[in-house]
């Protein structure tokens, strides 16, 4: 698509996703607020750099809103998926100061690590174990 149809087409899918979050209530529909919430995180990250909000603080926002009724127990696979695509993001973001490094760096090492006792998916603990391996050479730039 072109640039000018691009802005157009990204606030389309934007609206549908808030009136499909407004239909499917976290309360009356979780499931289906999870994964509403998932795919607009994940739509996000691929968004033009959005004037009024940070689209990546947003998606990990929508990540987190999916992640608290996708949970080991009840969505194992889902939730492996969620935190896959959230890893992603994660190497999208900024940190704001040393701190915020550490923090993100060990929420990520603990994300990934759970994947493997979730599932037994060897495609999800492959795309997992690829992320502690980027994580360890981070950690030898970081210290």
């Amino acid at each position: 698509m072109s640039s000018e149809e691009k802005p157009i087409w990204t606030a389309f899918c934007a609206s549908s996703f808030k009136e499909v979050l407004a239909f499917y209530t976290k309360e009356q529909y979780p499931y289906e607020f999870a994964m509403a919430s998932h795919n607009y995180a994940t739509a996000l990250m691929n968004f033009p750099e959005a004037k009024l909000h940070n689209n990546l603080d947003k998606a990990f926002g929508l990540f987190e809103d999916a992640l608290a009724v996708r949970t080991a127990n009840d969505y194992p696979f889902e939730r492996a998926l969620t935190l896959l695509n959230q890893l992603e993001l994660y190497w999208l973001m900024h940190n704001e100061d040393e701190s915020a490094e550490t923090q993100k760096y060990n929420q990520m090492v603990e994300k990934a690590t759970s994947i493997s006792t979730m599932v037994d998916d060897k495609n999800l603990i492959e795309q997992a174990n690829q992320h502690l391996e980027q994580l360890k050479k981070l950690k030898t730039i970081l210290n």
